[in-house]
């Protein structure tokens, strides 16, 4: 006899490959980073927001971004993040954004993105899934990035 297939009636799982998790993954995070810098493009640094101006959102992220990579990177190493309470990480980073020029803030978030994707992109498949570390940094990322869009258009935040 031949190999049997699937008995007929028996429900098919629909099971999502690893690799399209990590294509999907990686598609949500630069479409979060092209809406917040498409808002930044008409908007002056200067305007404030919930009590923060643009240019302090623009470090805010760049820092949580520089974060998310090295959680990933250390998660990927075998090593956990060591968490920072939340309140002391935004306020040193809303500290550095005094110090830097525009010109500054602007090559920090941009080195930031460019390391969060490159460090998605070589991570292994498997290492992204829902549940696993990485991918809840890179889904956290994407939450925070469309957070901040929100406020920034006015809407309530999901």
């Amino acid at each position: 006899m031949g190999t049997r297939g699937p008995s007929a009636g028996a429900p098919v799982e629909n099971v999502e490959k690893e690799g399209d998790v990590k294509a999907r993954l990686l598609d949500s995070v630069e479409d979060a980073f092209a809406a917040f810098e498409c808002l930044l493009t008409a908007t002056p640094l200067d305007l404030r927001f919930g009590g923060w101006t643009v240019r302090e959102v623009i470090g805010h992220l760049a820092s949580w971004t520089e974060a998310a990579a090295s959680g990933i990177i250390e998660d990927l190493a075998g090593f956990p993040w060591r968490d920072e309470e939340r309140d002391a990480f935004n306020g040193r980073a809303r500290q550095q954004v005094l110090v830097e020029s525009d010109a500054q803030l602007v090559q920090r978030y941009c080195a930031a993105r460019t390391t969060l994707l490159a460090t998605l992109m070589s991570a292994p498949p498997a290492a992204l899934g829902p549940g696993s570390a990485a991918g809840e940094w890179a889904r956290g990322i994407v939450e925070h990035y469309m957070g901040h869009v929100a406020r920034l258009e006015g809407k309530p935040a999901a």
